[in-house]
């Protein structure tokens, strides 16, 4: 195992969107540096360690979402600009001009929503929040037109919400915040039979977690935050497929939340950064594996980062780019680090 520095971003950022292109680079777009929202975005080239600067986007996006597309551009939906404002076009990005398009916008604009590709040619957009409240919905942007349909709605408003594709193409939509904070709900969405069918809850509210698809096929729940008791978490559960129960797997090192979890082959998974109880932004590296089912920990991170994306490239490796980081003052980071385990 080692972590290697390779190229930093032209542009320091945190709260950006990280997406792998079907050609093996890396976008990343928007986010934000000292408190001002970011129109920028780069491209990560693997076979040279560097970042090259695209085209503008059509403005600044944060709490945006950004979702790879198979023809190999990516769309990016909702977030708020530098003005505050909550823009409705979708900006679409093409990987042989390196430009940006305008989209047509979607009818609900929104913030803290969740988005994720869809084998039936369409990006989900789920739940959020608006100057007009939280909310229910799921939006399905089709990426052969560019026009937008309405989905199954989920079973109560919720932002920050946590989804993972199945398999069997059904969605998996986890916890979030609504009204009264943190949630345990679980909703199970199909698109084909236009249905959302509640599953028994998380073992607690969670908010700021991840769920991560192994490449076993198995889900994973790892860390977040609780309402109750209003701390961070370190328990990891896997979901029974056949119950949709969540069983407790081997826990973290430490609590941690705003961190990221990657798939890697052989059914592992790698957490890195967050914030833990021992640093608000970490250094934790920790390697969970299926045959002992435990994280093990690994070497630190050079730089602590929170809000960071942790990507994983064609040849295994994890690319893991920007965040927050008290190593910087509380700043953005430029440089970047990739894992190899």
């Amino acid at each position: 195992m080692s972590i290697e520095p390779t190229g930093a971003l032209r542009q320091p950022r945190e709260s950006h969107r990280a997406v792998l292109l079907a050609d093996g680079r890396v976008l990343v777009a928007g986010g934000e540096e000292l408190e001002q929202e970011l129109d920028h975005a780069e491209l990560y080239d693997p076979t040279t360690g560097t970042w090259t600067p695209t085209a503008r986007m059509s403005r600044a996006r944060l709490r945006h979402t950004l979702t790879a597309l198979p023809d190999g551009g990516a769309v990016i939906v909702g977030g708020h600009d530098d003005t505050g404002t909550f823009p409705g076009e979708v900006d679409v990005f093409d990987p042989q001009t390196a430009r940006w398009s305008v989209g047509l916008p979607i009818e609900d604009e929104r913030v803290n929503h969740a988005a994720l590709w869809h084998p039936s040619g369409r990006v989900v957009v789920l739940g959020g929040r608006s100057e007009r409240g939280i909310m229910q919905f799921v939006d399905l942007w089709v990426a052969e037109s560019g026009a937008w349909e309405q989905g199954p709605d989920m079973s109560l408003e919720r932002f920050d919400v946590v989804p993972a594709l199945l398999p069997d193409g059904r969605i998996l939509v986890t916890g979030g915040r609504s009204h009264d904070g943190a949630k345990a709900e679980v909703d199970l969405l199909d698109l084909a039979a236009g249905t959302c069918t509640p599953l028994p809850p998380l073992p607690g509210t969670r908010r700021y977690h991840q769920l991560t698809v192994l490449t076993d096929g198995r889900v994973m729940l790892s860390g977040g935050w609780d309402d109750r008791p209003n701390e961070a978490q370190s328990s990891c559960f896997l979901l029974n497929g056949d119950t949709w129960a969540w069983e407790p797997t081997g826990a973290h090192a430490s609590t941690r939340c705003d961190h990221s979890v990657v798939a890697l082959s052989g059914g592992r998974a790698l957490a890195t950064g967050g914030f833990t109880a021992e640093e608000p932004t970490a250094r934790l590296v920790e390697l969970w594996e299926p045959e002992t089912e435990a994280w093990r920990v690994l070497e630190p991170l050079r730089f602590g980062r929170i809000y960071h994306t942790a990507t994983v490239l064609g040849d295994g490796s994890v690319l893991v780019a920007g965040g927050g980081s008290e190593q910087n003052s509380g700043h953005a980071v430029g440089p970047c680090e990739r894992i190899r385990v």
